[in-house]
């Protein structure tokens, strides 16, 4: 489905079919090595990994796309693809770090796919940058772009009128944006994580039927593990049962908990007043204490399974939490599924953070060195923080939460967005050496790097969105997300950016 999306779209943007199939070859071609690479390099392919394929893909193709636009905006020189080489390098290769960076920082995750992810798509977007800087020359070199159809005009003056009237309205629009960015940002508070490993799963799917089936009929899946440590204590088998009924008496008081287990639960509640039938029945459970789930390391450690009730309406993190303190006992540990969760929810909260304060702050750096000036730098970097604040501060304002899909995409979308800013800041910067105005420099930079810009993005968008057709609902969600935010990216650098240079003070030539 991305191969037909893409395809589509490339032909649309290049208007000849030859060119367009060679181009879509080269990114076949940049997928294959990609998962050549990996394998290679000793990795597996795993659940998270499954939308590599079209990430390497439409990398490769927005590279293509933007090599294809610096050779028509050269299309006049003697040697129109050394001249346009000369200028994309550059960009292409500073938009491939920063892409790089942001997928590279996923690896201070805790969650091992995650991590794989990261380095598996680092290397993907090398892969793209030399297939789409160093093999689109090649096709572009068999089937030259034909110069009446740059000279036409074509789609240009559409972002003519909208680059004049942006321009014209810098002041208000940036004003305008920016209130729209910390409205939205201010939802960033609120974010919060869920994992459930049955939102993985397709809501129709037999799997999930069958699921609530049990929950239903038998008993709850969820459950929270509580872990008697008696000691080396010697103590009265009977006594350990009484012990055991007593906690479990307190946990079942918790409203979340459906129904408790363990070995006393086999136990009569009272013992036969014989000794000789107590003996019996101790003898019993003594021959059978291999198995059994509930004790372990000769009954010194006894398990109580608490299982939690889906209708309860309570996070298990919060359940957790108020068992450990009607407990209030340091030789009971409480473990199992629901701590695991918890456990999960946090990494993923704190490894998105992790993740995305390392990018922006490499970044950053990166953006200061390239444009020579901390000042710009940090100018620079406000419109690529656009996506950010505007489609995860929705999620916080509508309460959506983060899960393993949702995580990686921060980063990822902060390099991203920062390509299409290389592009027009190195365009900006050389007609601004020629104009002296900011304003004209700004308005000429849009007109020449509007097109490819959008394009790439739509291309790269359309290429994302086809994985919200994956059964694997974190999949899915990622495809939403990287959509969302390639949308939201333009705002950045087709609004703001534009709007903010254009309002940039003038100086003299000394300065």
């Amino acid at each position: 489905i991305t191969l037909l999306i893409s395809l589509c779209l490339l032909y649309y943007s290049f208007r000849e079919w030859k060119k367009t199939l060679a181009t879509l070859g080269l990114t076949i071609w940049a997928i294959n090595l990609t998962t050549a690479l990996i394998y290679l390099g000793g990795g597996e392919m795993n659940f998270i990994l499954g939308a590599l394929s079209v990430m390497v893909m439409v990398f490769t193709l927005a590279i293509s796309i933007h090599v294809h636009h610096y050779v028509a905006s050269c299309i006049d020189e003697p040697d129109p693809l050394a001249v346009a080489l000369k200028i994309a390098w550059k960009p292409c290769v500073l938009a491939t770090l920063t892409t790089t960076i942001g997928l590279f920082s996923l690896t201070v995750s805790e969650i091992g796919p995650v991590i794989q992810f990261g380095y598996a798509a680092s290397v993907g977007t090398f892969v793209s940058l030399i297939t789409g800087l160093g093999l689109t020359p090649a096709v572009l070199t068999l089937w030259p772009i034909d110069p009446k159809m740059v000279h036409s005009g074509g789609k240009r003056w559409n972002f003519q009128q909208c680059a004049n009237w942006l321009i014209d309205h810098a002041g208000r629009v940036s004003i305008a944006t920016i209130i729209l960015v910390m409205t939205t940002g201010v939802g960033l508070f609120s974010l919060r994580t869920k994992i459930d490993p049955l939102d993985f799963l397709p809501a129709e799917g037999r799997v999930i039927q069958d699921v609530r089936a049990v929950q239903n009929n038998l008993t709850e899946l969820d459950s929270i593990e509580a872990i008697v440590d008696f000691g080396d204590e010697e103590i009265p088998f009977i006594k350990k049962v009484e012990h055991i009924r007593k906690l479990e008496t307190i946990i079942q008081q918790h409203p979340a908990v459906r129904h408790t287990m363990s070995l006393a639960s086999f136990f009569p509640k009272q013992f036969p007043e014989s000794p000789f039938e107590t003996a019996r029945l101790l003898s019993h459970a003594q021959s059978a204490h291999g198995d059994n789930d509930f004790t372990s390391d000769g009954e010194r450690l006894w398990r109580i399974s608490a299982r939690i009730s889906s209708d309860a309406d309570l996070p298990q993190d919060q359940v957790y939490d108020e068992l450990a303190v009607m407990i209030d006992d340091p030789n009971v540990i409480l473990t199992g599924v629901a701590p695991l969760l918890r456990r999960a929810q946090n990494q993923i909260f704190t490894g998105f953070w992790e993740s995305f304060s390392m990018a922006f702050v490499i970044i950053t750096i990166v953006m200061i060195v390239s444009l020579r000036s901390i000042k710009a730098g940090l100018v620079a970097m406000v419109p690529n923080l656009t996506p950010i604040c505007i489609v995860f501060g929705i999620l916080g304002w509508y309460q959506i939460p983060i899960d393993i899909g949702i995580m990686m995409t921060a980063s990822i979308a902060l390099g991203i967005a920062v390509d299409g800013t290389f592009h027009f800041l190195v365009r900006y910067q050389s007609q601004f050496r020629l104009t002296r105005n900011s304003a004209q420099a700004s308005r000429d930079s849009l007109l020449m790097t509007g097109e490819p810009i959008f394009t790439a993005a739509v291309i790269t968008g359309a290429g994302m969105l086809a994985l919200t057709l994956s059964n694997f609902v974190p999949t899915a969600r990622f495809g939403y997300m990287m959509t969302s935010l390639l949308v939201a990216a333009l705002v950045g650098d087709l609004v703001l950016l534009p709007c903010l240079l254009a309002l940039r003070p003038k100086k003299s030539d000394d300065q």
